[in-house]
């Protein structure tokens, strides 16, 4: 039996970086996570501004934490053979500090690396010809898709209305691609 190795573009923040925990610890508990935007999840004007604030400085996303069986999937993916690349909407100025941050956690399991800004990623994604690609933002996995680019929803509280295909967490994922 052959196996088929994959290039898969893996989001960042909500997808193996615990973003929205970092956001919600400097901000505070969202009144909802229904929809994608600060403005959807904070109701107060100083919330959505310290939000905002947030995801526009560099240095937020130098400590961010791992989500739950990220770093062991996402080795067991590249061990296998499969080719990942990173592709993220962040700040300017993030880019050397996301490079870090994947070296601390995921030593040689990415083979390349994009620092973009969000009107940037899904031209960026398609330009790589990826077989997959794992995301918690629903707009960029519908905006991919329907230009027929393999789209998977990483599932999020935010993303629930996201139609499938989707996995629910890197345990799901590992199981399904079998490694």
């Amino acid at each position: 039996m052959t196996v088929q190795h994959l290039m898969i573009v893996v989001d960042l923040d909500g997808t193996i970086a615990d973003f929205h925990g970092a956001l919600i610890e400097r901000v505070g508990p969202p009144q909802s996570q229904d929809g994608w935007g600060f403005e959807e999840w904070y109701k107060e004007p100083k919330q959505i501004e310290a939000a905002n604030a947030f995801v526009a400085d560099p240095e937020s996303y130098r400590n961010l934490q791992l989500l739950p069986a990220a770093k062991k999937s996402i080795k067991a993916l590249a061990d296998a053979g499969h080719k990942l690349i990173a592709v993220t909407a962040r700040p300017p100025g993030a880019k050397e500090i996301t490079e870090e941050w994947l070296r601390r956690h995921f030593r040689g399991c990415f083979i390349e690396v994009h620092v973009v800004g969000p009107e940037e990623k899904v031209p960026t994604i398609v330009g790589l010809w990826p077989h997959m690609v794992v995301d918690d933002n629903q707009k960029t996995v519908e905006a991919l898709r329907e230009i027929g680019v393999n789209a998977v929803i990483f599932t999020q509280p935010w993303n629930w209305k996201c139609d499938p295909p989707r996995t629910n967490g890197w345990t799901h994922f590992r199981k399904v691609m079998g490694t």
